[in-house]
């Protein structure tokens, strides 16, 4: 178990550990509280009646919170409850179950009696349940009293929900009934939003509707861009221009305001209270109110800009919802703003700046090629076809331009090219084809006679003895790999081995296990060869070789007159040695190989080079990768002949020309680019054009209405400034 999983399995066990703890101590605090309810029953007798007037306040408080059901009441007296107040539940998952108990037994805190509770109290309660419900608390609260304040707040809400004209006094949990004071608030009238005021309120959004549309559409024109779709192609076309044009309505059609809400004009006197942040001590919260009854809010400019008068009477608009302003006093109002300093919005702009720049770049990242995109796109527009050229004069002469289209047909020869690393040898890439030009010219063109052997194999003479076959049967072997075979010819296979290897190296004469850099290591190759020879060859008893050299002087110091050196070699590891002589001739043709590369580049010049990219086309029948060694020398070989030049038909789009090092003009033709399946190209080509054109719409507009907005805020803040509110 890593550090991580220990962490994590700690974390959730701390997690169970204090939620089972939670559970507990509030099962146990429910059966405490249950405890002290049965107790308050049996031993505090009744201090007086219920009363009809508190038994009809209280029936519709009376209702289980669980089944909701009505509770019956458990008598009609009235009994004394004092003790500390203290409030304790649980909460989590979107749920919460919380409970308020007065010296351990759990109330319930009718209407606004919650306001009325101190560090110790004293109640008045009946029972019903589990619960005992509180009539009286603390001298400064009573349930008649409470039913008076609620009924007269839910008064006062519908009055003004409805815009009725009169004074909304308020009643606090002193009162035991409704004053007029200097601080009333008046409503006056009630009317609806202007359109101004609902655009204020609602602003025009910050376009999602558009952007997703647009994303849609570029999806959908995406997926036609795919190649091989025919018909699929069409229908994401449809689907696609059917989104974008939907984008194009919901961004520029007219707007159409939300339902407005009400409003309320009022008077009143205005106050500015401060309230501590519990969130941010230190901090404090202004708060504007009218009389002692009605916050309200304002807007931020409004509220910098706004000087006060203590007890100042002021008319303010307010909508019925959210008590927000719409006009405070004769100067500040929302519909004399937008008719002075129409509203501007930006946001919009810039969500789909934002979509245009996201389409722009993926369909960049998308394409092969924009300038050939919007080449093939041009020529499938305006039904162009492509140029033909069948000589390598009449294209120079012509030398089309980057994003034409052309049809090449002619003979040619592949190019011999560096390998792609220091230790990799050159390589026939038929990517690049020369299109005239002198014939290549090599020297290197021959195989030395030994290497030819070593690639053939069969070099070493054997017979077969039966006797040794029988002796060697006796011992479990003698057949199939393990034949024993007598090697007649021994001198001539080590001067063979010699030839193609030289002079054995000293370091390397005690190890077959030498890594080998790039295609061609000859000293491993030849090590190998040496070593398995030497030691997989059984001479008599009386002749051991510890190294090819001893090896190599005892056969030069044979006479010639005396029965030459015969040894014995099973079958399978004959075979071996072939596979290691092929190799090692393999090694041998390499360096010719890389001799006739260097020739071949050196002489290869003159015509125009044609590079290709994409798809194979026509190009000549040489592969253009690699194969094996041999393979690979018989294709650089024939391009030194003249039917090196073969055939081509190459069908494509120009898309970059020039001149190399060494002064031969070339064209790049990138052969995925013609007229049989412009679909692709053009599409995207269109996918461009439309996000190119979001940007150079919506990127203006953003920076004016950005450059307005803080023009406007400006202007706003100017004007109360020199009224001076």
């Amino acid at each position: 178990m890593d550090l991580l999983t220990a962490i994590k399995l700690a974390l959730i066990t701390l997690i169970l550990l204090g939620s089972l703890y939670s559970l507990i101590t509030y099962a146990l605090r429910i059966r405490a509280s249950a405890k002290a309810l049965s107790a308050l029953r049996t031993r505090m007798p009744p201090i007086r009646r219920l009363t009809a007037q508190e038994r009809g306040a209280l029936t519709p408080l009376l209702v289980d919170p669980k089944s909701q059901k009505p509770l019956p009441l458990k008598d009609n007296q009235v009994y004394a409850l004092e003790g500390s107040y203290s409030r304790h539940g649980l909460e989590g998952s979107g749920h919460a179950s919380w409970h308020d108990t007065i010296g351990e037994v759990e109330v319930v805190l009718p209407f606004d009696s919650a306001l009325h509770v101190m560090a110790h109290n004293h109640a008045e309660v009946v029972f019903a349940g589990r619960s005992a419900y509180v009539l009286s608390l603390n001298g400064t609260f009573t349930l008649l009293e409470g039913q008076a304040r609620e009924q007269h707040q839910s008064k006062q809400n519908d009055a003004w929900e409805a815009g009725r004209r009169g004074a909304i006094t308020a009643m606090t949990a002193e009162q035991t009934s409704p004053t007029d004071t200097a601080e009333a608030v008046r409503i006056l009238s009630q009317r609806l939003e202007t359109r101004a005021e609902v655009e204020h309120r609602e602003g025009r959004g910050i376009g999602f509707v558009s952007a997703l549309c647009w994303l849609l559409g570029f999806v959908a024109l995406g997926v036609a861009t795919l190649e091989g779709l025919q018909t699929a192609r069409y229908i994401g076309l449809a689907v696609a221009l059917a989104f974008m044009a939907l984008g194009v309505r919901s961004f520029w059609r007219s707007w159409l305001p939300p339902a407005a809400q009400k409003i309320n004009r009022v008077a009143g006197p205005l106050h500015l209270y401060g309230f501590k942040n519990p969130e941010q001590p230190g901090t404090v919260k202004a708060q504007l109110m009218l009389g002692d009854k009605l916050a309200f809010t304002v807007p931020e400019h409004w509220f910098q800009a706004l000087t006060l008068k203590v007890d100042e009477q002021v008319e303010a608009e307010l909508r019925v919802d959210d008590y927000s302003a719409v006009r405070l006093g004769p100067k500040m109002s929302l519909e004399q703003e937008a008719v002075q300093f129409p509203l501007v919005y930006w946001g919009r702009h810039l969500t789909l700046v934002l979509v245009g720049v996201g389409a722009l770049l993926y369909a960049l990242a998308q394409s092969p090629g924009v300038q050939g995109d919007l080449a093939l796109t041009r020529a499938f527009i305006t039904g162009a076809v492509p140029e033909t050229y069948t000589t390598p004069e009449t294209l120079l002469a012509a030398w089309p331009q980057a994003g034409t289209l052309v049809d090449l047909q002619g003979e040619g020869r592949c190019q011999v090219v560096p390998g792609n690393t220091g230790h990799d040898t050159a390589r026939v890439d038929c990517q690049q084809l020369r299109w005239g030009g002198a014939l290549p010219v090599a020297e290197n063109t021959t195989v030395e006679a030994h290497t030819q052997t070593l690639l053939g194999g069969g070099f070493i003479q054997t017979r077969r003895d039966h006797n040794l076959e029988r002796l060697l049967l006796l011992r479990g072997g003698g057949q199939g790999a393990n034949r024993p075979l007598v090697v007649t010819n021994l001198k001539e296979v080590v001067t063979l081995v010699d030839a193609g290897c030289g002079t054995p190296d000293p370091q390397l004469a005690t190890s077959m296990y030498i890594s080998a850099a790039g295609r061609n290591n000859t000293a491993y190759e030849c090590q190998r060869m040496r070593n398995t020879l030497r030691e997989n060859l059984h001479f008599p008893y009386d002749l051991q070789f510890a190294t090819w050299a001893a090896l190599q002087t005892h056969l030069a110091e044979t006479p010639d007159n005396e029965a030459p050196l015969e040894a014995v070699i099973v079958q399978g590891q004959l075979e071996r040695v072939y596979r290691l002589s092929t190799r090692l001739g393999q090694a041998q043709l390499i360096l010719r190989q890389d001799a006739l590369a260097q020739d071949i580049m050196a002489s290869q010049h003159g015509g125009v080079l044609l590079k290709t990219t994409g798809a194979d086309g026509s190009r000549p029948s040489l592969s253009h990768g690699r194969g094996s060694v041999i393979e690979d020398w018989q294709r650089m070989l024939a391009l030194t002949t003249v039917e090196g030049a073969q055939p081509f038909h190459l069908n494509g789009l120009i898309t970059e020309r020039g001149k190399d090092d060494a002064g031969t003009p070339y064209v790049v033709i990138d052969l995925t680019r013609d007229l049989a399946d412009p679909g692709p190209a053009t599409l995207r080509a269109l996918w461009m054009l439309l996000a190119t054109m979001l940007l150079l719409i919506h990127g203006p507009l953003l920076l004016r209405n950005a450059l307005a907005q803080k023009a406007r805020t400006q202007a706003l803040q100017q004007r109360y400034t020199d009224s001076g509110s």
